[in-house]
This record gives structure tokens, sequence and C-alpha cells, in this order.
């Protein structure tokens, strides 16, 4: 069992089975190709299949983490990051996961070493801003955040711990 399983079997605890739903290959096989990459860092398909599509009763404000939403997101952090475009764009294997209120990307794989690394590219910043070495431990993080955490001067805090903050993560 990997780490992306556990958090699965957990949110599976939390909302039942039909409340955590993955995609099918043919979903998988869309986002590899929206993705332009050969494969699927494994990781991040994992967490596809599992949860990609819904994760229970979590309302995921001002995120793109999930399917359909997902599609497209490299194509946009791409063109946000016109400093960066030659070194990200011929990265092999880089994914884009994740969009938080239109100015964050969560980026994947590709010029952060082993392709595991998660790193977050801030509009407006022409480097990365905070990486995590995993996108289980990018979850883990969010998921373990206190609610009464609060955002950086002038920023809002993060959908995840908005959801704690509501009594929606226990």
């Amino acid at each position: 069992m990997t780490d992306v399983d556990a958090v699965a079997r957990d949110l599976r605890d939390r909302y039942g089975k039909a409340g955590v739903s993955g995609l099918s290959d043919a979903e998988l096989e869309e986002v590899r190709r929206d993705q332009d990459v050969a494969e699927l860092p494994r990781e991040w398909r994992r967490f596809l299949s599992l949860m990609g599509r819904r994760v229970g009763g979590l309302l995921f404000v001002d995120t793109e983490l999930f399917y359909p939403q997902i599609l497209g997101l490299k194509t946009e952090a791409l063109d946000e990051f016109p400093s960066l475009r030659g070194r990200i764009a011929h990265a092999d294997g880089l994914v884009v996961v994740g969009l938080y209120q239109e100015r964050e990307f969560y980026v994947m794989g590709g010029p952060h070493g082993a392709g595991a690394e998660v790193v977050r590219y801030v509009k407006g910043e022409d480097v990365p801003s905070y990486g995590w070495p995993s996108f289980t431990e990018l979850l883990q993080y969010e998921l373990s955040l206190p609610p009464r955490v609060e955002a950086e001067p002038g920023r809002r805090p993060s959908a995840f711990v908005r959801w704690r903050r509501k009594g929606r993560l226990g």
C-alpha cells in the first residue's frame, strides 16, 4: 500500500466509498495527453485513479485539483510564466497537478530532481516559492493544518485550512 492509498482509505472511512471517486483508464489517458507527457508520475497517477474526481464532502474552494478542472492547467501555467516557459516546457515528465486561486500552480516532475517533488509557482515570481518532497506529502501537509492557521499577510488561507475551519475534516 502506498501513502496515496492510505490517504484515500482515510477519506473513504470519513465519506464512504461512493464519496471518494477516481478516474477511469480512459480519463487517465486524457489527462496524460493533456499534460503532454509519456506517462504520468506514478504517485499522481495513483491519486487520480483513487480520488481524482471527488473526495467526499470536501469543497475545494478556489482550488483546481480534480478532473475535469485539471485539464488545460499545464498550458495555462506555461502561458502565465513566460520567463520560465523555455525551461519548463521542455522538461520531460513535468505535470501541473493543481491551481489555487488562479495564481498558484503546483508543478510536479521535470526540472525538480527525481520527478516526485511538488513545487509551487506563484504568478509574478520567477522561481518556485515552496516545495514538498512528494504529492502525498503535499496532501498530508494540507490535511494536517490546524483549523486556525492564518494565511501569510495579504493572502487568504489555503482551501484546506478553510475546510478545516468549517469542520469538514474532523
